[in-house]
């Protein structure tokens, strides 16, 4: 059975770390500890690209210091789970061109653009048979990534507006809704205030009795 790595889209990087016997598959699970140990040396280094059309996921090859003696051997993975356009950014620099690519061209850089792209491309579960090594390898693992749907209404954007002042500072959230229909609600809170109390304004959406 493969290891299933859980995670929820756009709740940003998500950081898993295994002992490599768990996560081994084939040959590779015979393996001895201290010869896993020796591999995870050899490969040590900062996070890699996993695959070119999965740059989103990242992995290392590494000791940990705080396990038993020939079972130190982890391999880390990090997800990015934002979806999105290229435009929205990401925590890796991209590699240097000599000149502007065309305006159509884009690395996909996110596992799709929204949840509906994510679920046409991938299907919401991602299997992963191998990882690269310095030789130019693979070690062959059993993982598999996926993207769990969420129990409750969509998720939605809050904008976080802060007002600055010389003696009190306020704040106010101003949550947009998602297609549940669910009326919003923002949250005024003076800043400097002891209390935990909140003026709370709810804004009824269309076809909703207010």
């Amino acid at each position: 059975m493969p290891v299933t790595l859980e995670v929820f889209a756009n709740t940003g990087h998500q950081y898993f770390s295994f002992p490599l016997s768990d996560v081994a598959s084939g040959g590779a699970k015979k393996k001895s500890g201290s010869e896993l140990e020796a591999l995870a040396v050899k490969n040590r280094g900062s996070f890699e690209r996993l695959a070119g059309e999965m740059p989103w996921i990242r992995y290392q090859f590494d000791l940990a210091e705080d396990r038993p003696e020939g079972n130190r051997a982890v391999l880390r993975l990090a997800i990015e789970t934002n979806l999105g356009l290229n435009t929205r950014g990401f925590l890796f620099n991209v590699d240097e061109v000599d000149e502007k690519p065309p305006d159509d061209f884009e690395v996909a850089h996110f596992a799709g653009r929204d949840d509906t792209d994510l679920e046409s491309s991938w299907g919401r579960k991602i299997s992963v048979a191998s990882v690269p090594t310095k030789d130019g390898g693979e070690f062959p693992v059993d993982l598999s990534i996926e993207f769990v749907k969420p129990g409750g209404q969509d998720w939605i954007d809050v904008d976080l507006i802060v007002d600055l002042g010389n003696t009190r500072t306020a704040a106010i959230l101003l949550e947009s809704p998602g297609t549940a229909h669910i009326p919003s609600t923002s949250a005024f809170i003076p800043a400097n205030s002891s209390a935990r109390s909140a003026v709370r304004i709810a804004r009824p959406q269309t076809g909703l009795q207010h």
